[in-house]
């Protein structure tokens, strides 16, 4: 007899528009998955809002709780209920549950981490500084955390880019308060280029994209193929977050096969790999502004960040990322 299928509820946050990474990664894990599993996904009804709401996706997820419980991410509390010994809770970053408040982090910090994770047999990350953060918060976490990192779509492939000849494209992806928006607005003052942007912008932002004269488009609620589109069309792709538990956007630029300068910090060396991405202080506009026009300047430059990129985009390929997750379902089923 061959081996039976291991069973598994995969747990989503009530869908919502303009939010899916969560929903597009674990996609493409299942279609990793190939033969080995069979899974049913349960996207919950209550928006995670209210003590209410949140009670009643405790017990909804109890309700529908299978063989193997997998919480994906953002409505971590859910596994108040669900069995410890078959359940796995996927933390995407740990930096934006911090605040300056000491009521409110208390109750993020207890409510989406410490009590979810006492419930879980593992706790899954996207990257070691991911790692690193929630065990410098949660030492005790530490023997339950495994990184198992993001996958990138095969939907964003290879196209190549032909020499700048115009006005060069700009592209940056996402536009919270640690993607650093403003000091690579500064950056690029007096460069003559479209910036385009994609996520909602504030007051502030556009006003300091007038006040430099700016030539921007702002690109809001996209859906992936969007996202595809503009990564094509941009020359080099700026994301010199403050922190990231991840950072997407790298690997879509490189897999595309666009120049991406990044941070120094956190989660991104990691994720762009040697030589994958110029890397600079995001607390340093001048050093950003440098990375930009060498970027755009060099041509051999830019070769080189592409061939690395492509190469480096290669480790999060949906059947290595898949095999990883597949080790760790056996372990419970």
């Amino acid at each position: 007899m061959g081996k039976s299928r291991i069973d598994i509820a995969f747990f989503f946050r009530k869908p919502r528009r303009g939010a899916y990474s969560i929903e597009s990664l674990f996609h493409n894990v299942q279609q990793g998955l190939g033969n080995s599993t069979t899974y049913v996904n349960h996207f919950l009804s209550y928006d995670s809002k209210g003590f209410v709401n949140r009670l009643k996706l405790v017990l909804e997820a109890f309700n529908k709780r299978g063989k193997i419980n997998h919480v994906t991410g953002d409505v971590n509390f859910i596994t108040l209920l669900l069995p410890a010994s078959n359940t796995i809770l996927t933390i995407h970053d740990v930096e934006s549950l911090v605040r300056e408040n000491g009521i409110s982090n208390f109750i993020l910090n207890f409510f989406w981490l410490k009590w979810p994770i006492a419930r879980v047999k593992y706790v899954t990350v996207i990257s070691e500084a991911t790692k690193a953060s929630l065990v410098n918060l949660l030492p005790s976490s530490a023997e339950k955390v495994v990184v198992i990192p993001n996958i990138i779509s095969d939907k964003f492939q290879f196209i190549p880019k032909a020499a700048i000849l115009s006005k060069p494209v700009i592209l940056q992806v996402g536009t919270k308060y640690n993607k650093n928006i403003e000091r690579t607005i500064e950056a690029i003052a007096g460069i003559d280029c479209l910036f385009i942007i994609v996520g909602s912008l504030s007051d502030d932002h556009k006003n300091l994209l007038n006040r430099h004269q700016i030539d921007y488009q702002n690109m809001v609620d996209i859906t992936e193929e969007e996202l595809r589109v503009l990564y094509i069309k941009a020359d080099v792709v700026t994301f010199v977050s403050l922190f990231e538990g991840f950072g997407m956007p790298i690997l879509e630029a490189q897999a595309t096969g666009r120049p991406v300068i990044t941070s120094n910090c956190s989660s991104m060396p990691e994720v762009a790999g040697e030589g994958g991405g110029l890397f600079v202080d995001p607390n340093n506009v001048d050093e950003i502004r440098e990375a930009v026009l060498k970027v755009l300047n060099d041509a051999q430059l830019r070769e080189e960040l592409v061939a690395r990129g492509l190469e480096n985009s290669k480790r999060y390929c949906k059947e290595v990322v898949a095999k990883q997750y597949l080790d760790l379902y056996q372990k419970l089923g």
